[in-house]
């Protein structure tokens, strides 16, 4: 496959799920009733607004940072739940989904990448 053809496997609906996915983990904790705790909320909003902003920057401009962010957001999204104690809530399932299809996707994007340089990424957008 060429570097055109490997670019060409992105499609718009990656970044709009991420776009998605990043909404839904910025809102969850407000989904779910779950504020009783700052530190759980301000981090999940953090990680659902990193995902939202890079999967609209990957809609302009494509690079392999994005997808990094993607990636840690979605892993941070994972370990929540262990770190902060409160796995087995609602809050902490829904985390561990989102977290797996966030990190999948990220990684399905660096799949996509891997072959094409930075500046033919930049070239093509997402």
């Amino acid at each position: 496959m060429t570097n055109n053809e490997q670019i060409e496997t992105h499609q718009t609906w990656q970044e709009a799920a991420g776009i998605g996915l990043g909404v839904v983990a910025a809102l969850s904790p407000w989904l779910t009733g779950h504020l009783d705790n700052s530190t759980i909320v301000s981090a999940t909003a953090a990680a659902g607004i990193v995902v939202l902003l890079m999967s609209c920057v990957k809609l302009m401009v494509a690079s392999r940072a994005e997808d990094a962010a993607m990636l840690l957001a979605g892993l941070w999204l994972l370990a929540g739940p262990f770190v902060l104690g409160y796995a087995g809530t609602t809050l902490g399932m829904l985390h561990l989904l989102v977290g797996a299809v966030i990190s999948a996707l990220a990684a399905l994007q660096f799949r996509q990448d891997r072959n094409s340089s930075d500046r033919n990424l930049a070239r093509h957008g997402g």
